[in-house]
């Protein structure tokens, strides 16, 4: 494990050498987006995760499914 955050409404971010997941309040890990190494995540004032890569950074904003590309 690399980097954790406190999600939003409940559970945690966790990214991993596998990629990004997410705890719910159920105890379940998901996947969400590519097995792509995690370095780092950081939840913003609007509740959007960014997503360290070793490529670049990502961007979850709460009404999307999977990240995007920020730079």
């Amino acid at each position: 494990m690399q980097s954790l955050e406190p999600a939003r409404g409940g559970g945690v971010w966790f990214g991993t050498a596998l990629g990004l997941f997410r705890v719910g309040a159920d105890g379940i890990a998901r996947r969400v987006g590519p097995a792509e190494p995690v370095r780092s995540l950081h939840v913003d004032a609007s509740g959007a995760l960014w997503i360290g890569r070793t490529d670049g950074v990502d961007r979850l904003t709460p009404d999307a499914q999977t990240p995007g590309r920020a730079w």
